[in-house]
C-alpha cells in the first residue's frame, strides 16, 4: 500500500512563512547597519583628516610666528643690554634695524580653526575615538587664545607705553625707508630690512622698563608656543587612521 504524502497544515506554512519574512528582514537591516557602518566610517575618516590638516596648518603658522617673536625679542635684548651698559648717556648710537624692530613691529598670529569648531558644533566631538584627542580638540581654542593675548599684551605695551615715550625724545622718520622696504610681503621671520646705518635712541629709565616689560611678555607668548607645537604634534599623531 503507497502511503500519501503528508500535507503540512495551513498553521505550520503560516509559522514557516512567518520566519521567511523576519529573517529576510534581519538580514536587509543587517546589509543596511553594515552599509550605514561602511558611510560613518568613510565620514569619520574624512573629519579626522580635516582636522589633521588644520593641525598641521596652524603648527606651521605657530613655527612661522615663534621665529618672528624670536627675531624681536633677539633685537630687543641686544638693544636693551647697549641701553643698560650705559645708563649715564641720555642718548646712545645703536644700528637702525636693532631699533627698528623693537619700534616697529608688534605681530600677533591668526589661527583657522574651523574643522574643530565644526566638529564641537555638531556635537559629534564625543564621538572622537581617541579620550586625548577629544579632550585635545576641546581645549585647542584656549590654548592658541593663551599665545595670542600674551602677544597682545606685549602689542598694548607697545602702542600706549612705548610709543608715546619715543614720539617724544625722538626722530621717527628715519624708520620710513626701513618700513617700506620691510612691510612687503615674504616671511616675516626671515625677510631681510634694509640697513641705512645707525640712529640715536634714548636711553632713559622709563623707556628701559618698558621694553623690558615688553620683551618679557614675547618671552611668554614664545614659550606657550614651544608647548603649544608639541601638543599640535601630539594630537596630529592621535588623528591618524
Amino acid at each position: 500500500m503507497n502511503s500519501q504524502p503528508r500535507s503540512i497544515p495551513f498553521f505550520g506554512k503560516l509559522v514557516a512563512e512567518g520566519f521567511m519574512v523576519v529573517v529576510s528582514i534581519l538580514i536587509a537591516f543587517s546589509l543596511e547597519a553594515w552599509w550605514d557602518g561602511r558611510g560613518e566610517e568613510k565620514a569619520y575618516s574624512e573629519a579626522m583628516a580635516s582636522i589633521r590638516f588644520e593641525l598641521q596648518s596652524n603648527r606651521a603658522r605657530l613655527v612661522q610666528e615663534a621665529a618672528s617673536v624670536d627675531r624681536i625679542t633677539g633685537a630687543g635684548k641686544s638693544l636693551l643690554e647697549m641701553m643698560r651698559e650705559r645708563p649715564d648717556l641720555p642718548r646712545i648710537q645703536v644700528p637702525d634695524t636693532l631699533a627698528f624692530l623693537i619700534t616697529s613691529w608688534t605681530p600677533s598670529m591668526e589661527v583657522s580653526l574651523g574643522a574643530s569648531d565644526a566638529l564641537i558644533a555638531s556635537g559629534k566631538l564625543a564621538q572622537v575615538r581617541d579620550a586625548e584627542l577629544r579632550l585635545g580638540l576641546a581645549g585647542i581654542r584656549d590654548r592658541f587664545s593663551d599665545v595670542v593675548e600674551d602677544q597682545l599684551v606685549a602689542r598694548m605695551i607697545h602702542v600706549e607705553q612705548q610709543a608715546p615715550v619715543l614720539r617724544g625724545l625722538m626722530d621717527m622718520s628715519p624708520f620710513a625707508p626701513l618700513s617700506a622696504g620691510f612691510f612687503t610681503g615674504g616671511n616675516p621671520a626671515t625677510r631681510p630690512i634694509p640697513h641705512l646705518g645707525s640712529v640715536e635712541f634714548p636711553n632713559t629709565l622709563e623707556l628701559r622698563n618698558i621694553i623690558g616689560a615688553k620683551l618679557d611678555w614675547y618671552g611668554s607668548a614664545r614659550s606657550e608656543m614651544t608647548a603649544l607645537i608639541e601638543h599640535l604634534d601630539r594630537l596630529s599623531g592621535l588623528a591618524q587612521p
